[in-house]
Protein backbone atom coordinates (compact mmCIF):
# COMPACT_ATOMS: atom_id res chain seq x y z
CA UNK A 1 0.00 0.00 0.00
CA UNK A 2 0.91 3.72 -0.72
CA UNK A 3 0.25 6.87 0.81
CA UNK A 4 -2.95 7.44 -1.42
CA UNK A 5 -4.20 4.04 -0.89
CA UNK A 6 -3.80 4.18 2.56
CA UNK A 7 -5.42 7.51 2.59
CA UNK A 8 -8.44 5.82 0.92
CA UNK A 9 -8.71 2.98 3.50
CA UNK A 10 -8.88 4.86 6.49
CA UNK A 11 -11.85 7.21 4.67
CA UNK A 12 -13.73 4.41 3.98
CA UNK A 13 -13.64 2.71 7.09
CA UNK A 14 -14.33 5.95 9.06
CA UNK A 15 -17.33 7.11 7.17
CA UNK A 16 -18.44 3.03 7.47
CA UNK A 17 -18.20 4.04 11.74
CA UNK A 18 -18.62 7.69 11.98
CA UNK A 19 -22.32 7.99 11.41
CA UNK A 20 -22.75 6.11 14.43
CA UNK A 21 -20.19 7.72 16.51
CA UNK A 22 -20.78 9.94 19.68
CA UNK A 23 -17.65 10.49 20.59
CA UNK A 24 -13.82 9.26 20.07
CA UNK A 25 -10.98 8.56 22.11
CA UNK A 26 -8.85 6.14 23.86
CA UNK A 27 -9.69 3.64 25.74
CA UNK A 28 -8.54 1.96 28.99
CA UNK A 29 -11.80 0.02 29.91
CA UNK A 30 -13.83 -3.25 28.64
CA UNK A 31 -16.28 -1.27 25.54
CA UNK A 32 -19.52 -1.66 24.55
CA UNK A 33 -19.43 -2.45 20.52
CA UNK A 34 -20.04 1.73 19.96
CA UNK A 35 -17.40 2.45 22.22
CA UNK A 36 -15.15 0.29 20.07
CA UNK A 37 -16.67 2.20 16.77
CA UNK A 38 -15.41 5.23 18.48
CA UNK A 39 -12.06 3.73 19.10
CA UNK A 40 -11.63 2.88 15.81
CA UNK A 41 -12.85 6.22 14.64
CA UNK A 42 -10.03 7.94 17.24
CA UNK A 43 -7.36 5.71 15.70
CA UNK A 44 -7.97 6.24 11.43
CA UNK A 45 -8.24 9.91 12.54
CA UNK A 46 -4.10 9.29 13.89
CA UNK A 47 -3.50 6.99 11.34
CA UNK A 48 -4.92 9.57 9.06
CA UNK A 49 -2.05 11.94 10.96
CA UNK A 50 0.67 9.16 10.64
CA UNK A 51 0.61 9.67 6.82
CA UNK A 52 1.06 13.55 6.80
CA UNK A 53 4.83 14.23 6.11
CA UNK A 54 4.38 18.04 7.14
CA UNK A 55 3.72 16.07 10.94
CA UNK A 56 6.05 13.18 10.23
CA UNK A 57 8.80 13.63 7.91
CA UNK A 58 9.13 9.85 7.63
CA UNK A 59 6.04 7.58 7.92
CA UNK A 60 6.22 4.59 10.39
CA UNK A 61 5.11 2.09 8.59
CA UNK A 62 5.83 -0.79 10.75
CA UNK A 63 3.16 0.89 13.87
CA UNK A 64 0.81 2.13 10.44
CA UNK A 65 0.19 -1.21 9.56
CA UNK A 66 -0.28 -2.58 13.16
CA UNK A 67 -3.03 0.05 13.53
CA UNK A 68 -4.32 -1.17 10.43
CA UNK A 69 -4.24 -4.92 11.30
CA UNK A 70 -6.01 -3.71 14.85
CA UNK A 71 -8.96 -1.63 12.90
CA UNK A 72 -9.14 -4.78 10.10
CA UNK A 73 -9.11 -7.03 12.70
CA UNK A 74 -12.28 -5.42 14.68
CA UNK A 75 -13.95 -5.05 11.69
CA UNK A 76 -14.00 -8.05 10.47
CA UNK A 77 -15.32 -9.50 14.04
CA UNK A 78 -17.86 -6.85 13.86
CA UNK A 79 -18.82 -8.14 10.75
CA UNK A 80 -18.80 -4.99 8.75
CA UNK A 81 -16.27 -6.36 5.93
CA UNK A 82 -15.06 -9.73 5.07
CA UNK A 83 -11.87 -10.89 4.86
CA UNK A 84 -11.92 -10.82 1.10
CA UNK A 85 -13.20 -7.66 0.92
CA UNK A 86 -10.68 -6.18 3.06
CA UNK A 87 -7.72 -8.01 0.91
CA UNK A 88 -9.06 -5.90 -1.73
CA UNK A 89 -8.75 -2.56 0.10
CA UNK A 90 -5.07 -3.79 0.76
CA UNK A 91 -4.40 -4.80 -2.76
CA UNK A 92 -3.03 -2.59 -5.04
CA UNK A 93 -4.79 -1.68 -8.10
CA UNK A 94 -3.62 -2.92 -11.47
CA UNK A 95 -2.19 -0.46 -13.83
CA UNK A 96 -3.98 -0.62 -17.03
CA UNK A 97 -1.71 -0.75 -19.97
CA UNK A 98 -1.75 1.85 -22.56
Amino acid sequence: MDVTQSLEVIDKYRNRLIDECSANGPMDWSPSEQEQRNHLVYMLDRMEEMLDTTLFPVTNWDKFNRWLGFVQGLLWTMGEYTLKEMREHNTRPEKKAE
